[in-house]
Parts: structure tokens; C-alpha cells; sequence
């Protein structure tokens, strides 16, 4: 089949509800599982993986989505495809969970149209640059003393020292104050 004449056959929508080894939090509120929606497109012969997390509300919000914008149409005008998403949630309001589904939806729009034409998503999107900085959010803050001891085990000198560097203040018990 011609790329040109591919549509999206169909979209898989599941909810995950996944439960923490302990209690997690930002400092603000604890939770101990967290949802995951993840949604799956098919099209000529591909399928493309996008996710978020939030409420399963979520995942309503996509099979709406899907099948009003979605389904049997090209997944290669993915800008086309977002404006009929943005269109069907202006009533419901564009943040929120509407923003949760239309993300996840558009990483595998993006997921699906790089394995169309095989090729990464990077060259789909365009690279200003060849890497990136690693980082830390601050967020699971709670969780942090396990990550430090998991980042002492398998030796993540390098990507601790670009998160000491820029975001976070670590002191290991065996700094030197």
C-alpha cells in the first residue's frame, strides 16, 4: 500500500493502574499507584506506542478522540489530525484530562508516522542539536534516598554529576560538609 493512501485502521486504548513498591510523593501529597494510558494506532501494516498517566478518565477521553478524528484518516497530516482533537475537546476544556489523552495520541501519531517511513522520530521532528542535558524535575522527592542508592549501585557518576550541577543539591553522608 502507498503511504499516500494509508489510514488508521485502529486505536487500541488500555489503562493500567500500577502500584508503587511504597508510598511515593512530591511533597505535597503521597499516592501509592500510579495510571498509566497507553494507546496504540494502526495503520499500513505499523502500529505507533504513545502513553501518559493520569486519571483512566483519560482513556475515555481517547477512544472519543480516536474515533471522531482518528480513525480512517491519513496518519501522516499529524498537524491536521491535532486540530480536529483540539476542536472536539473546546467545550470540555483543553487542559486537564483533554491534554493528558490528546498527548498520548500524538506520541503515537508521531511513533506511527516515524515507522511508516522508517525512520527515527528525531529525523521525522529535526535536530538542532545531537544530545541532550540530563536532568532532575524535583518531583517523587520522597523517593529520592532510593534513587541516590540506586545511582551508588550502578554507578551513575556522570548523570548524578549533571543533576548535582544544574538542579539538585545531593549531599552523600560521605561528602565532605
Amino acid at each position: 500500500m502507498a503511504l499516500s493512501r494509508a489510514s488508521i485502521e485502529k486505536v487500541d486504548v488500555s489503562a493500567y493502574k500500577i502500584p508503587t513498591d511504597a508510598p511515593e510523593g512530591d511533597g505535597t501529597l503521597q499516592w501509592d499507584s500510579t495510571t498509566l494510558i497507553v494507546c496504540e494506532i494502526y495503520a499500513g501494516g505499523e502500529r505507533g506506542l504513545g502513553y501518559t498517566y493520569g486519571n483512566k478518565a483519560a482513556a475515555i477521553v481517547v477512544e472519543g478522540l480516536a474515533d471522531r478524528c482518528l480513525v480512517h484518516r491519513s496518519p501522516l497530516d499529524i498537524p491536521a489530525l491535532n486540530t480536529c482533537m483540539q476542536k472536539q475537546v473546546r467545550n470540555d476544556g483543553s487542559r486537564g484530562i483533554a491534554a493528558l489523552a490528546i498527548s498520548a495520541l500524538d506520541v503515537a501519531l508521531w511513533d506511527l508516522k516515524s515507522k511508516l517511513f522508517d525512520r527515527s522520530v528525531a529525523d521525522m521532528l529535526g535536530c538542532t542539536q545531537q544530545g541532550v542535558a540530563v536532568y532532575g524535575s524535583g518531583g517523587f522527592t520522597e523517593t529520592m534516598g532510593s534513587l541516590i542508592r540506586v545511582d551508588r549501585e550502578f554507578r551513575f557518576e556522570r548523570v548524578l554529576l549533571s543533576i548535582r550541577r544544574y538542579f539538585l543539591r545531593i549531599r552523600f553522608a560521605s561528602d565532605s560538609a
